[in-house]
C-alpha cells in the first residue's frame, strides 16, 4: 500500500480527458501515519477548505482528526505526489457505516470544540453561518443526503494546492479515485460539495457527475461506474 503507484497513464480517454502536463513526474501513494504526511494533509486542508471552521482552527485539532481518519478501518487517503512533495490528496470511504461510528473519535471533545470556536470571533461567525444557513433558506434536505447505491465508494475529502491548480493535479486524483473505484468494484462514486464552489461543481461535472440529491451539507454529486 506504501508504494508509490505511476498513474502517469491514467484514464486520459475517460469522458474525452487529457493531462495538461502529461510529462509531468505525477504519482500517487497511500499516505502513512507519519507526522509528515499529517501536517502536510492539515496544510492542504487549511489553503483550501476555508469555509469549514474544522481546518481554520488550532493546527492541534486538525492533526487529532486526520491521525484518527488515517486509521479508520472504513477509509483510506490518498496523496498526489509532486516532486517528493504532497500536493493533493482524496479521503475515500470504503465502508460508510465504520466511518460513521468513528465520527466522535475524529471530532474529538465538543466542550472542548466549542471553547475553541469561541475564543476566535472569525470562526465563531463561520460557525453560526453554518449551522443557520440551512433554515435562513429554508432547505428541507437530511442532514447528509445519500443516494442510495449498493456498491458506492464515498470521496470525503478531495483538494488541491491553490499554486498547483490548473496543472493537471486535481484530475490526477479523480483518475485514480475512479480507478479505486473500479478495483473495488463499485457500481458509483459520490460525495458531497458545496453550493457556492462553483469551480468545484464544474469540475466534478466534466468528470461524469450529476447533481443527485441536495440537503443541508449541500449537493450530492454521483458518477455511476
Amino acid at each position: 500500500m506504501n508504494s508509490l503507484i505511476n498513474i502517469q497513464k491514467s484514464l486520459q480517454h475517460d469522458h474525452g480527458h487529457s493531462d495538461t502536463q502529461s510529462n509531468q513526474p505525477f504519482s500517487m501513494r497511500h499516505c502513512t501515519y507519519d507526522e509528515s504526511d499529517i501536517l502536510a494533509l492539515c496544510h492542504v486542508c487549511q489553503q483550501n477548505l476555508t469555509w469549514l471552521p474544522r481546518w481554520q482552527g488550532p493546527e492541534s485539532y486538525q492533526r487529532t482528526w486526520w491521525r484518527t481518519a488515517l486509521k479508520s478501518d472504513g477509509a483510506e487517503c490518498w496523496a498526489v505526489e509532486d516532486n517528493g512533495r504532497i500536493t493533493g490528496f482524496c479521503l475515500l470511504v470504503t465502508d460508510e457505516e465504520t466511518w460513521k461510528l468513528e465520527r466522535s473519535e475524529r471530532v474529538g471533545n465538543r466542550l472542548a470544540y466549542f471553547r475553541m470556536v469561541l475564543a476566535r470571533p472569525c470562526l465563531s461567525l463561520m460557525t453560526i453561518s453554518k449551522y443557520l444557513r440551512p433554515y435562513i433558506r429554508k432547505e428541507t434536505g437530511s442532514k447528509y443526503p445519500l443516494p442510495k447505491y449498493q456498491r458506492r465508494l464515498w470521496i470525503e475529502l478531495i483538494a488541491v494546492s491553490p499554486e498547483c491548480r490548473g496543472s493537471g493535479h486535481a484530475d490526477k486524483i479523480m483518475s485514480f479515485a475512479i480507478g479505486r473505484a473500479k478495483e473495488n468494484q463499485r457500481d458509483a462514486i459520490a460525495l458531497i460539495v458545496e453550493r457556492h464552489n462553483k469551480r468545484g461543481r464544474a469540475f466534478f461535472k466534466r468528470w461524469g457527475f450529476v447533481a443527485a440529491n441536495e440537503g443541508r451539507r449541500g449537493i450530492v454529486m454521483v458518477r455511476t461506474i
